[in-house]
């Protein structure tokens, strides 16, 4: 499972430096929870930027900053189907984990938001 989310992260590191295309992060964006997992695995928001999840499945989900990060504005409360957790704001240069607490462990369900430069310095 560690090597499975290590993949993941790298993978999106790749994507992320390879397919954005603009020069800068957008403002905000919008993660999709469904039964399979997130929409967005890895992405950048511009600094100050906000990511809100939209919760497409038919359960509630919980979405919860990971233990090592301390961006605990992600420490969101279940959200119920079909809900959303409206804005959540970042306002600060920031790297953020984030899981889906029902799903521990599943690369599926784990993601991370760089708010400012992504790493290395590249534009989004």
């Amino acid at each position: 499972m560690r090597n499975d989310a290590l993949s993941l992260v790298l993978l999106g590191s790749v994507a992320l430096a390879s397919g954005c295309g603009g020069s800068s992060c957008p403002s905000s964006e919008v993660v999709s929870v469904t039964a399979t997992g997130f929409s967005l695995h890895y992405f950048c928001l511009s600094d100050p930027g906000a990511v809100t999840f939209d919760n497409a499945d038919t359960v509630s989900h919980t979405i919860q900053t990971s233990a090592s990060a301390s961006c605990t504005q992600l420490n969101l409360p279940p959200m119920a189907a079909g809900g959303n957790s409206g804005p959540v704001p970042f306002t600060s240069a920031e790297s953020c984990s984030y899981v889906d607490a029902g799903h521990p462990g599943d690369p599926a369900f784990i993601g991370t938001v760089v708010v400012g430069s992504p790493p290395g310095g590249a534009s989004h």
